[in-house]
């Protein structure tokens, strides 16, 4: 498994801003098992004199999984009972008409605006909006 996330934070005046960016791989036993995973994150807010503050935020994340097949015929241990031994790179035993991979993939995106009023300490109005996307899908490949 390869792993790695890496974070920006700063800011100028009254301005501040962070970005964030994470990232997995990882690979399985077989050429059909894995997953892999990407995060981008940014928040940039803003504060406009000593009452106001206005943001804005927005997020993306993409995931792919690589599924061994399923079923009766194609299953890991059906394979290796009934299967011909093949020396490729599955490095392993499978029927001859296996030909198909399954893959699961996943895009959510989502961003948004937030404003803050403070006129006094003992109130606060806040307005938030938001829009949040997620599609997923599943393809069957053939090799």
């Amino acid at each position: 498994m390869a792993a790695g996330s890496v974070s920006l934070a700063g800011g100028a005046g009254e301005t501040s801003a962070r970005f964030g960016a994470s990232g997995r791989r990882t690979l399985g036993v077989t050429r059909d098992d894995d997953d892999g995973r990407l995060g981008l994150r940014a928040n940039v807010m803003h504060r406009i004199g000593t009452a106001i503050d206005v943001g804005i935020h927005g997020g993306y994340t993409r995931t792919s999984a690589g599924l061994p097949t399923r079923g009766n015929r194609g299953g890991l241990v059906a394979s290796a009972l009934f299967g011909l031994a093949a020396d490729d790179s599955t490095r392993g035993y499978r029927f001859p008409d296996q030909t198909t991979e399954m893959r699961q993939r996943a895009t959510h995106w989502l961003a948004g605006a937030s404003a803050a009023w403070r006129p006094w300490t003992w109130l606060a109005a806040t307005a938030v909006y938001g829009r949040d996307e997620l599609d997923q899908r599943e393809d069957q490949l053939a090799r």
